[in-house]
């Protein structure tokens, strides 16, 4: 994908209000609202974007760079399509330099021709060289959707196979892309999108909330022919594994041999803040640190004495002041 198309992608996303353009590229609520349109209404609200678009194309400026006469900008690009019409216009060259030399002032250049054709082309309103159901009815004010057609249903259905991998022919729905993304990793795209299954996707699965029931219950309800014994192994045996090692956060441990002391301490209403958590019976977590733990034991009534990483006993020395 050339950068040319990636503006273009970019700038129209924000004329449609799919996406917010900053420091990032932010999907707004009406992506989500978009992806749940059939194919032929999606592209209807692209090609309306792209018409409305305040820019020209060209060597030195895109997306970017922004005409100021939103109003030339939407009139060159339907004039490029008027002008071709059902002209099969085989040489783009050729053409942008036809549509420069019949309206000089519209185009201002025949690179800006050009990138206009280009983006024509792109977004399905030229077909080889010719003006498209699609661009007509842009020109006319009509039936977008209607001049589209029919470009078929998203899919819904995944074909599960035994090497561990997902195949969906079309366009996958936003739900089952979903999914699919949270269990798999893309592996190629075309006109057919293949997942992988692997542990660690899985797994990740897994951390996000899933479980192994739920799980095989999404799958098998997207599976075109059920699931592959291959892959009900994959998520029974990450499932078994995931979980084995818990990982808390703790700012300070206290350890003692005294575990009535310890007890003791944990039962304590003062230390309540510390928020203690017995991890075994001779040792303590806190989710204060070190110093505001050692505080609040010597306040309590405690004798703690602070150590340090290593397990070397910390020697506290006061500093005094000197005349």
């Amino acid at each position: 994908m050339t950068v040319s198309t990636v503006r273009l992608l970019l700038a129209v996303a924000e004329g449609a209000g799919l996406a917010e353009l900053g420091n990032r590229v932010i999907p707004t609520a009406g992506y989500d609202r978009w992806l749940k349109l059939g194919l032929n209404h999606r592209l209807a609200v692209i090609l309306k974007a792209w018409r409305e678009l305040g820019y020209l194309p060209s060597s030195q400026t895109g997306p970017w760079v922004p005409d100021h006469d939103d109003a030339r900008s939407t009139h060159a690009r339907l004039l490029a399509l008027r002008a071709l019409g059902n002209r099969a216009a085989t040489d783009p060259e050729q053409a942008a330099h036809w549509l420069w030399w019949r309206q000089p002032l519209a185009f201002g250049g025949a690179t800006v021709a050009h990138g206009l054709l280009e983006e024509a082309t792109t977004l399905g309103a030229l077909g080889a060289g010719a003006t498209s159901p699609a661009g007509q009815a842009l020109l006319a004010g009509g039936d977008i959707v209607k001049a589209i057609g029919d470009l078929g249903e998203v899919a819904r259905t995944a074909r599960l196979q035994a090497d561990l991998t997902a195949v969906v022919v079309g366009t996958p729905s936003p739900e089952l892309a979903e999914l699919l993304a949270a269990t798999a990793v893309v592996e190629s795209r075309g006109v057919a999108t293949t997942w992988r299954f692997n542990p660690a996707a899985v797994r990740g699965a897994y951390d996000a909330g899933w479980t192994e029931h739920r799980l095989t219950r999404a799958l098998t309800k997207i599976a075109e022919g059920g699931l592959q014994q291959p892959l009900v192994y994959l998520l029974s045996d990450v499932a078994r594994q995931h979980g084995s090692i818990r990982v808390a956060p703790v700012a300070s441990t206290l350890v003692s041999d005294d575990t009535a002391l310890l007890a003791q301490i944990c039962a304590d209403k003062r230390l309540d803040k510390l928020e203690l958590r017995l991890l075994a019976p001779t040792v303590l977590a806190s989710q204060a640190t070190t110093a505001d733990t050692m505080a609040a034991l010597r306040k309590a009534g405690f004798a703690p004495r602070q150590q340090a990483a290593d397990g070397r006993d910390v020697v506290e020395r006061v500093r005094r002041h000197r005349a």
